[in-house]
């Protein structure tokens, strides 16, 4: 991997998006942001599409929740 002149060289590692505590489902976004409880890992993976879809259109908060809220209620 290609770094900066003088930068030190790093490691990077993928990890799953969706996480399950006890019977709930969340998932996280690059930003950091942790989105749910959902009921099942398929709903949750639905909201992230829409969260995605919101996000390439620019409709979008920083903690995720403007974008959440508006793919929920499919308003763009």
């Amino acid at each position: 991997m290609m770094v900066r002149v003088n930068e030190p060289e790093k490691g990077w590692f993928r990890c799953d998006r969706f996480v399950q505590a006890g019977r709930q489902w969340y998932y996280m976004t690059r930003e950091g942001s942790q989105i749910g409880p959902f009921n099942s890992k398929s709903e949750a993976e639905s909201d992230l599409y829409w969260y995605a879809h919101c996000a390439q259109k620019g409709t979008f908060c920083a903690n995720g929740t403007m974008a959440r809220e508006l793919c929920r209620a499919r308003n763009w």
